[in-house]
């Protein structure tokens, strides 16, 4: 995942369902597994159930936002308001909207004056706007105040959090300690990566090769992700792109290794090895712009080609609306060229 989004990532579809009824924990569930419109269908039948629960209509709100239909969820939002001013599912969806929006100090204004601020997934939120504010301390001693009574929330969660205030604000050593006792997924490479910080890129790369004889690592994405961070760095990209290649494989649909393998072997001057690897990536993700971008340049000498792969990547994603002017260009080159000829 790019780490510009590993923050707000952390606090998507994340909600706890129990008690709730099995509709909710569905439609999180199908949401996570990108099936927007059904996510939808069932939120609604759960909802059915008990159509005058102001939580089960924030839920809703919630469940329509992150399948992309905005109106419909701000308008749902106006209504559990209207009802229920203080309703605090209706409070965080607002205030996660907010953040994917940008409006971060408009998320903490609602969120910081809300009586029950102190509520484990309101203080999830109020650390997470925080620390995209860059107020490392604030969010910090939010983690904290948390972690003196872990039955108030997700200790892993809050551990990390801190972890990542400490390594904003310089404290490595403290921020290792946080990300071992974390014993999130995401723990183990963190603290490798900041045991990393400091060293010679030829004494890095060296302790890397050293772990990736453990086969609990070269069978990690993550750790060969890193590798090739630290390959990239030394300034030996076709061996980067070959660790990325490789987390790929560990962890096939993720796009965002292929397409850093796709950059790095075009920064290496592969130009037809970078090509197809940006084709595998925008196919994977047609809303990376870079992506996209860098492929396009790639085609617009081979016009013939790039209509071809565009028709395609519109006939699997037929919602990949940008698409049409790039194939609208490549078919004008071609009919230049073939009228040059």
């Amino acid at each position: 995942m790019d780490k510009s989004r590993s923050c707000r990532a952390a606090i998507l579809v994340t909600e706890t369902t129990s008690g709730r009824g099995e509709g909710v924990s569905r439609a999180y569930g199908l949401l996570r597994a990108g099936q927007k419109t059904a996510a939808v269908d069932a939120i609604r039948v759960e909802r059915a159930r008990d159509p005058a629960s102001t939580y089960l209509m924030a839920v809703e709100a919630d469940v329509l936002w992150r399948a992309g239909r905005m109106d419909a969820a701000e308008d749902l939002l106006g209504d559990v308001f209207a009802r229920d001013p203080g309703n605090r599912k209706a409070l965080v969806v607002k205030a996660d909207i907010l953040m994917q929006q940008g409006a971060e100090r408009e998320a903490l204004t609602l969120l910081g004056t809300h009586p029950d601020r102190d509520a484990p997934h309101l203080t999830r939120r109020l650390v997470t706007v925080n620390f995209r504010l860059k107020r490392y301390r604030e969010a910090l001693a939010l983690a904290q105040k948390v972690l003196q009574a872990p039955d108030r929330g997700d200790p892993a969660w809050f551990k990390g959090m801190a972890a990542r205030c400490l390594e904003k604000l310089g404290d490595t050593g403290q921020a290792v300690e946080f990300w071992q006792d974390s014993k999130t997924p995401e723990a183990r490479m963190k603290v490798i990566r900041l045991k990393l910080q400091g060293l010679a890129p030829a004494v890095a790369l060296k302790e890397l090769q050293q772990m990736a004889r453990l086969e609990r690592y070269d069978r990690d994405a993550d750790f060969h992700a890193l590798w090739a961070e630290q390959l990239a760095a030394g300034g030996r990209l076709p061996d980067a792109a070959g660790e990325w290649h490789r987390a790929a494989d560990l962890r096939p649909g993720n796009a965002y290794y292929v397409k850093r393998a796709a950059f790095a072997l075009q920064k290496a001057g592969r130009q037809e090895e970078a090509l197809a690897r940006f084709k595998e990536a925008v196919l994977m993700d047609p809303l990376d712009l870079w992506a996209r971008q860098a492929l396009y340049r790639l085609l617009a000498a081979r016009p013939a080609e790039g209509t071809a792969y565009f028709r395609e990547l519109l006939r699997v994603h037929p919602g990949a609306g940008w698409a049409h002017g790039y194939l609208k260009k490549l078919l004008a080159r071609e009919s230049s060229d073939g009228q040059s000829q």
